[in-house]
């Protein structure tokens, strides 16, 4: 049997899977923040809830035209209608912008940040013109504060913003030498800071537990997956593999029973076709277990096969080389790593008339690169054009995962793929 039939991969493949690493939770975590913030946004800046924090707004502003409340406020509406005009503008700006480029663009991460400052600095005026820290204009600053306190990831921001605010709420008041005023509006600075904090972190942590759950919930899906790879490569190598093998032996025993005569060519076709089955055969079970091991797996059994490939009077070298900063390999792009260098170096041995094939992958963080070269004749012109095999499924191959790939004809045919670790574009 080939070798890349008894490759060496594990029993069990969750021996094989490395514990979930902090960085791979900060990553998931970092996702669903996002995911969080949006979902939060998109319901804060739908048309309806819009119009409902301007109508709000606009009953704040008007509040002053009756009498009675005027007296309760504080103020009129010459104070009123223009600062809470400053916030509704900030608010509409923040809708659009959301609109136009959702949640995690910057025009509306910009247009949030100046809704929030608008909106603190309003709210903080209108206390203070009303005369006193017990001024019922906490609850409009409040009310549009309140929704950033389930946002994790600006909970620095949020902290600061609401605390300057209030301090120099209470350092004005503690210029007119009002120390109750100055002692409710630090109480309140305190206790909502504390709140945003509190608020903030618990997100935070329901958040983290679920970036958790999905990273084990994809790990517990991989091991099922390699599982079930690992379990087809062993039936195919045991059942099929096996049995054709039998067959290939019993064929060659025909032809030696049948000696020379017209079953003759008869016989040599079928042991051509169950040879052409065979390896077809291991081509699939080796992919399998490729794309269930890891690199260097990867990497040993490429130099067992391009060994094997160039078994003769061809020689065959092969060369690995990571960079300091090595990104992981994706399984997809593993395969086609490997398809592509086995196609590399089987149109070198049966159409190049070389001696030597030289095979070279570099590793890289955001990269791979594999090189196959030989000292042969070339590749002649328009072959590449014309080719509906080899050549033209290493191209495509390139560009499946956003790569290329391309030949030069100097002393030889010297192929050159380039495949990004990142999702194509």
């Amino acid at each position: 049997m080939d070798r890349a039939l008894t490759a060496p991969t594990s029993n069990d493949p969750s021996a094989r899977a490395a514990a979930v690493s902090p960085e791979e939770i900060d990553v998931e975590l970092d996702r669903a923040m996002s995911e969080h913030y949006v979902e939060g946004r998109r319901g804060m800046r739908s048309v309806s809830a819009t119009t409902l924090l301007v109508a709000l707004a606009a009953c704040v502003a008007l509040l002053p035209a009756w009498p009675p409340a005027r007296r309760v406020l504080g103020v009129g509406l010459e104070t009123t209608l223009p600062l809470v005009a400053i916030s509704v503008s900030s608010i509409v700006h923040a809708a659009v912008a959301f609109a136009r480029v959702g949640g995690l663009g910057r025009w509306y991460r910009v247009a949030e940040h100046v809704e929030s400052l608008c909106s603190v600095s309003c709210g903080v005026a209108l206390i203070y013109l009303s005369g006193s820290a017990a001024s019922v204009f906490w609850v409009y600053f409040i009310l549009f504060v309140a929704d950033t306190w389930n946002n994790p990831r600006d909970v620095r921001l949020q902290v600061t913003m609401f605390g300057a605010a209030t301090t120099a709420l209470a350092a004005a008041f503690a210029a007119r030498g009002a120390l109750a005023d100055v002692a409710v509006t630090g109480s309140i600075g305190v206790l909502g800071a504390v709140c945003i904090y509190a608020f903030a972190a618990s997100a935070r942590h329901r958040l983290r537990g679920e970036a958790e759950r999905r990273v084990l919930r994809a790990r517990l899906e991989g091991l099922l997956v390699e599982r079930e790879r690992d379990r087809i490569a062993r039936d195919l190598h045991d059942g099929v593999a096996a049995d054709l093998s039998t067959l290939l032996w019993r064929a060659r025993e025909l032809k030696e029973a049948v000696g020379d005569g017209a079953a003759t060519s008869i016989v040599d076709d079928l042991v051509s076709d169950v040879r052409s089955s065979l390896d077809e055969l291991r081509e699939v079970v080796f992919a399998l277990r490729v794309s269930g091991g890891t690199w260097d797996e990867l990497l040993s059994e490429l130099r067992a096969r391009v060994t094997r490939l160039c078994a003769g009077s061809l020689r065959g070298e092969i060369a690995f080389r990571d960079h300091e900063a090595a990104a992981d390999v994706p399984v997809d792009v593993r395969i086609h790593v490997l398809r592509i260098v086995q196609e590399g170096v089987r149109n070198a041995v049966r159409h190049a008339r070389a001696k030597v094939v030289r095979v070279e992958i570099e590793r890289g963080a955001r990269v791979v690169v594999v090189r196959v070269s030989d000292d042969g004749e070339g590749m002649p012109d328009g072959a590449l054009e014309a080719s509906r095999g080899g050549l033209s499924n290493i191209a495509k191959r390139a560009r499946l995962l956003g790569g290329e790939a391309s030949w030069s004809h100097d002393a030889g045919t010297h192929l050159v793929v380039t495949l990004p670790l990142g999702a194509p574009p």
